[in-house]
């Protein structure tokens, strides 16, 4: 569910979820398609810089776990959620945008 248009965290839906995975799975293709951290692990600190390769998730329109069009959020560990932002193709994003995570896809 993209963020509404208010800028509310509050108002995006929980883990995109098209295959009915489950929380806290024994391996990643169990998980939820959008339980990022549950699948790569939590943040701890102040910041972080990573990248990971997940094979569940698709930047492809004709795929079911097709993440296009979504929203990410940022949450702390008691789920109070701390920052979002859609996910949309870059050459579909004004550069002036802001809320936006670009995404080459």
């Amino acid at each position: 569910m993209p963020v509404p248009a208010d800028g509310n965290c509050e108002g995006t839906l929980g883990h995109f979820n098209p295959y009915s995975g489950i929380q806290n799975a024994g391996s990643l293709a169990e998980f939820e398609v959008g339980d990022l951290s549950g699948k790569h692990g939590v943040i701890n600190g102040s910041s972080l810089r990573e990248s990971y390769s997940d094979q569940f998730i698709s930047l492809n329109p004709g795929n079911r776990a097709f993440v296009g069009d979504r929203s990410i959020v940022v949450h702390y560990a008691n789920m109070t959620r701390l920052a979002c932002a859609n996910i949309v193709r870059e050459d579909l994003v004004a550069p002036v945008e802001k809320r936006q995570l670009r995404v080459r896809y």
